[in-house]
């Protein structure tokens, strides 16, 4: 994703969303991922239990794992992958430890990812994760390694399906350079 900076700069979409924008764009990511060679996972009967924001529900029901890069080229960490068999990504393993989590909680001005709302549902690099929050559906983005913890796109989580969608229109877009 780093090739292609129209991720970071991709503006969120504002209001609230209706459950049939949701699911088109939902489904329009499909389609995306599709075109780019994606490897996606069939949806699984066995997936993350509790409310989530409607977006996250959305995108289980379509696929279990979304990875934006074939199966060989994504190690689950390259391009863009959410969940793992339908569940979020360990937070204690990515933090470091259950110690290393309470470190970032104190150490972070609220909100922060390794409060309890919060769950890691996507990596876009091997330090870089995802992370929303379960109530409202913001998206906050971690440099593991660096420490990092900041907004990504603000509530509702059809930003983050906006800010995608836009970030797949232009990976999988014709490059200038390849006319």
């Amino acid at each position: 994703w780093e090739g292609h900076p129209g991720w970071m700069e991709a503006q969120p979409r504002h209001g609230s969303a209706v459950s049939d924008e949701v699911n088109q764009m939902v489904e329009e990511l499909f389609q995306g991922f599709t075109a780019a060679g994606g490897n996606l996972h069939p949806p699984s009967e066995n997936r993350t239990d509790g409310p989530v924001p409607a977006g996250v529900s959305a995108l289980l029901e379509k696929a279990a794992e979304w990875h934006l890069y074939p199966e060989k080229e994504h190690c689950n960490v390259f391009g863009v992958n959410l969940f793992e068999r339908g569940h979020y990504l360990d937070k204690e393993a990515i933090l470091g430890d259950e110690d290393l989590v309470q470190d970032w909680s104190r150490q972070h001005c609220s909100p922060n990812c390794a409060e309890e709302q919060w769950e890691c549902f996507g990596a876009v690099s091997e330090y870089d994760y995802l992370f929303v929050h379960m109530e409202n559906g913001s998206v906050r983005r971690i440099v593991n390694n660096c420490w990092e913890d900041v907004e990504f796109t603000p509530a509702p989580f059809s930003n983050f399906l906006a800010k995608l969608s836009e970030f797949c229109l232009l990976y999988t877009s014709p490059s200038p350079r390849d006319s």
